[in-house]
């Protein structure tokens, strides 16, 4: 059986109304007391193979964009922050030498593999909320995202330090800095990115999922279904996929299309898990749909619940990626590690703010010390690693 979790509806984010200079005060102070520098430097420097100056650094401050910058230690990262006070740090790669030198020869060497996600690509999907707007219906598609991309990450391809991350607005990066992962090259990262990427997003087909002729690990008998078509009953149950024909209008064959949208019109069940399984067996006979029912079940569930990825935050070696603990500068709210054991149940609600953590809110101070502890052992655990 299925448990259902039914959740209020609350639109979360309203827009940071701070003025420039207030904002510009405050994160000085939060660069001061309260940013991890120490536990970043420990996390980005823990493959022991180059020193943290080979790390690339961007700083944003409004309209000016800083890329290629590197730091010898904690010191001089500090002195920097709370020199230009950037409103965003993205993280780079570990180049083959000093990035700030930006010689001919620069090449990156090692990256985490990093996965990113934003709810605002569902929204062809999501019935609550449009945009960067988000609800308590429709973040648990982050959580169906994080389940899918976990089973995927350790028992297709073994990975083992998977960090997840809250963006501090519409959605969650992912980072995985195993040691042999770290090492992957382009061919490798986009191996690895594109057998995971189902999603099509061509706005001008009805079929928004890869899978003509789906992979064994994909199909409707192997885990990863089952993981994806419980997430998928779940969510439905909130967000009325099934029951107001939402998803009829991804049905591309219209004879199938008309058969299962008389099925749902005509029904007397109440119950979403009770009204899909009909839907399968309606799929599944051959006397009534020839070819192709099976497909189309997978098509279904992976269109509505399967990772949306940016595929080229995953491919390209080169890729910045927002760094854990900037404070989101429309929200607010802190870029978080989620503690690993949170990860299904996270709640963007919860993300500590700036004004509580420099408040000294106890909540968000418990919430935020954790957040920091999770990176923390995420880094002590691959720098064991690598040294077993």
């Amino acid at each position: 059986a299925i448990t259902t979790t039914h959740y209020r509806f609350v639109v979360l984010f309203a827009p940071n109304s701070m003025d420039p200079e207030t904002h510009h005060s405050k994160l000085k102070k939060y660069y001061k007391t309260l940013f991890p520098i120490e536990t970043l430097v420990s996390y980005y420097t823990c493959s022991n193979t180059a020193p943290l100056s080979h790390r690339e650094f961007s700083f944003t401050r409004g309209d000016i964009y800083m890329r290629y910058k590197s730091f010898q230690d904690c010191a001089s990262l500090k002195k920097s922050l709370l020199q230009i006070i950037p409103h965003k740090i993205d993280i780079g790669a570990i180049y083959n030498q000093d990035p700030s030198y930006k010689s001919s020869d620069l090449s990156p060497i090692e990256k985490e593999f990093c996965v990113d996600i934003d709810i605002s690509d569902y929204d062809d999907i999501r019935t609550c909320c449009k945009g960067a707007s988000l609800c308590h219906k429709c973040w648990p598609l982050m959580h169906s995202a994080i389940d899918i991309l976990n089973f995927a990450f350790r028992e297709w391809f073994a990975f083992e330090s998977i960090l997840w991350v809250f963006s501090g607005r519409r959605g969650i990066h992912g980072w995985v800095n195993d040691e042999r992962v770290i090492r992957y090259n382009h061919q490798e990262r986009s191996a690895v990115a594109e057998f995971i990427h189902l999603y099509a997003s061509n706005q001008n087909n009805k079929s928004k999922i890869h899978l003509s002729k789906p992979h064994p690990m994909f199909d409707m008998d192997s885990p990863l279904f089952a993981i994806a078509e419980k997430w998928f009953i779940r969510i439905a149950h909130d967000l009325d996929w099934i029951h107001n024909q939402h998803i009829c209008q991804f049905i591309s064959d219209e004879e199938i299309r008309q058969m299962v949208s008389t099925l749902i019109e005509e029904s007397q069940v109440s119950s979403v898990e009770m009204l899909w399984d009909a839907i399968k067996d309606l799929l599944l006979d051959q006397k009534k749909v020839k070819s192709g029912g099976r497909t189309l079940i997978h098509e279904i569930v992976y269109t509505f619940v399967y990772p949306r990825l940016d595929i080229n935050v995953s491919k390209q070696t080169h890729h910045l990626l927002k760094s854990p603990f900037v404070v989101h500068p429309k929200t607010g709210l802190v870029c978080m590690a989620i503690p690993d054991d949170e990860v299904l149940r996270f709640d963007p609600d919860s993300a500590p703010s700036l004004d509580k953590l420099l408040d000294k809110d106890p909540e968000a101070m418990s919430i935020f010390e954790r957040s920091v502890q999770t990176f923390e052992k995420h880094a002590t655990r691959s720098s064991v690693a690598r040294k077993e």
